[in-house]
């Protein structure tokens, strides 16, 4: 691949990487509802969130400093339309559908009691405030993913305007603080006694997730940038392995709730994850580009919303289906996962030909474009 080439044409094999992402993120979750060597064996599924954030950090990134020198109402106005084209109506559908038929996602009354008097943290988008607030339990498992979103979205509210002032190189610098800060931050807080749940959700502890991705797509539009890449993404990613893996061993635990993982784990995790993105980009291998995982990609976003309430509704019978659990989780979960992408996602995201980013983009005649995926998360 060319140093252009990556910000300039789609990359297939980032599909494959949300493929994986969103599919450890299941494996984690149906874990949790099983015993013995398929509990163990999901233990480090979470760390798939932590791959969405990087490559949504990456990719929303890119398309800021590709856009950055357009009037304010191209770049404001098309990033933010854009974004909320790509976000709003799964999340619209997976809301007003625990909302109208409980039973049928696998809630109890006292769950949907629950939903509904927490409505209006999903509906701003303070899902991580929720749970840092009252714990896990604030939350019924099926919007419990919601607070991923959350951080994302409280994250671009201000990143947009920070990139359009910055220098690549500036930018660059910037990325780095980030990352420098939020694993202080973990640090500090984790020995002050603030609870692991609380580190692991909100925006500021968890934003140099987002900074790497938005530092490799600096680096990929820095003269030198590919070239520095290639040069330290094998030996970060073994070095990478070799920490989460000496993580796991002195703490014995692979769960994001240790605070060894906290301290240490997080920021080793991190990197694995931006070299793993950084790889399917300028490489793009083969394993990343097989066709059951790309289609898994494509609709990762809504597989990622709908898959605990797969599970909910599963959870009755798992003492019957045992480690039969994953992979039915995952066909119930399609389910709504496809009928949402193709009937509502798919058509409102051809809609962004009227949500230009740069003038470019504004054709004089307004064709149909195929939907895609490009935003992120």
């Amino acid at each position: 691949m060319s140093d252009v080439g990556p910000r300039r044409k789609r990359v297939e094999a980032l599909d494959g990487v949300r493929g994986i992402a969103v599919l450890a993120v299941l494996l984690f979750h149906c874990s949790l509802q099983l015993q013995g060597p398929w509990h163990i064996a999901g233990s480090w599924g979470w760390m798939g969130v932590d791959l969405f954030f990087v490559l949504s950090g990456y990719l929303i990134t890119g398309i800021l400093l590709d856009a950055r020198g357009a009037p304010s109402r191209l770049y404001y106005g098309g990033f933010y339309g854009r974004r909320l084209l790509r976000i709003a109506p799964a999340f619209v559908t997976l809301m007003l559908t625990l909302s109208v038929v409980p039973k049928l996602t696998g809630q109890t009354p006292a769950a949907h009691v629950l939903l509904t008097s927490h409505e209006r943290w999903y509906w701003t988008f303070f899902t991580n405030a929720l749970i840092a607030t009252y714990g896990w339990a604030g939350v019924i498992p099926q919007t419990a993913p919601l607070w991923s979103l959350a951080v994302e979205e409280q994250f671009y509210l201000i990143w947009p305007s920070v990139v359009r002032r910055l220098t690549t190189g500036r930018l660059l610098q910037l990325c780095l603080i980030l990352i420098l800060l939020a694993a202080m931050a973990r640090a500090i807080l984790a020995r002050a006694g603030v609870s692991v749940s609380t580190l692991y959700v909100l925006m500021p502890t968890r934003a140099d997730l987002l900074a790497w991705g938005a530092l490799l797509a600096a680096l990929i539009r820095h003269p030198n940038g590919i070239a520095i890449i290639r040069r330290f993404v094998w030996p970060a990613l073994f070095t990478s392995a070799l920490c989460i893996i000496a993580v796991m061993l002195h703490f014995g635990s692979s769960y994001y709730w240790s605070k060894g993982m906290v301290m240490a784990g997080y920021p080793a995790i991190a990197v694995g994850a931006a070299c793993l993105v950084a790889i399917a980009i300028l490489y793009e291998p083969s394993p990343l580009r097989f066709a059951w995982l790309t289609q898994i990609g494509k609709v990762s976003y809504g597989l990622y919303l709908w898959h605990m309430t797969g599970i909910a509704v599963l959870a009755p019978l798992t003492p019957h289906l045992g480690a039969w659990l994953i992979p039915s989780a995952l066909l119930v979960s399609l389910v709504p996962t496809l009928v949402s992408w193709y009937l509502i996602e798919q058509p409102l995201l051809s809609l962004k030909r009227h949500t230009p980013m740069r003038a470019e983009e504004a054709p004089a005649a307004l064709e149909p474009i195929p939907a895609t995926v490009e935003e992120g998360f």
